[in-house]
């Protein structure tokens, strides 16, 4: 592959995969495109004559935020991490509000399920697989209790299910999405 992103045709729908993972200092990352895949994807939104769905790992937005990344600054203000969503989102946002054919926009990462329909895009955040992490909901808590040894951080809200999401993408670009839990369950 050229770049960590592409675009293909399948069903007369176009699908455009992102990298939204950018590398920051040594072991860490943020939510973003930078400006080469911006680039690209300006070029590829103008050609695009189907329908879209754009699929990524960090989500564009999602209303969930305020609960995963859960954290207040001194001024009892919301802080909204790097690592939960795209720190060029205002961008990225205006851009597709640009393009009436996107049909969708899929996202994961933060293993929560949510549909925010905004700007005429369907932002669609879809569970995971493993639910939270193959761990009951319980073992979640835990572990992210575990973890908050910085007092702005409140308790994080249950992740998904285990489950996967269903997307049906139709001619005049119109969706029909839903979450399915698999139905695996954690022994602990």
């Amino acid at each position: 592959m050229p770049a960590p992103y592409y675009t293909f045709e399948a069903r007369g729908v176009k699908f455009i995969v992102l990298d939204t993972v950018q590398p920051r200092g040594e072991t860490g990352y943020e939510g973003g495109l930078g400006d080469a895949q911006f680039e690209w994807l300006q070029g590829e939104l103008a050609s695009a004559k189907l329908p879209v769905v754009v699929l990524t790992h960090i989500p564009t937005i999602h209303a969930s935020t305020l609960l995963v990344d859960a954290r207040t600054n001194a001024d009892n203000n919301w802080i909204t991490g790097g690592g939960s969503l795209l720190m060029d989102r205002v961008k990225v946002v205006n851009l597709f509000s640009r393009h009436r054919n996107i049909s969708a926009v899929l996202s994961g990462h933060i293993h929560m399920v949510e549909r925010i329909d905004y700007a005429g895009t369907s932002w669609i955040n879809s569970g995971a697989v493993c639910g939270s992490w193959w761990q009951s909901q319980q073992q979640s808590r835990e572990f992210f209790a575990s973890r908050r040894n910085d007092q702005t951080m409140l308790e994080r809200p249950d992740r998904a299910m285990p489950g996967y999401g269903l997307l049906d993408v139709y001619s005049d670009g119109s969706i029909r999405w839903e979450y399915v839990e698999w139905g695996w369950q954690p022994t602990a």
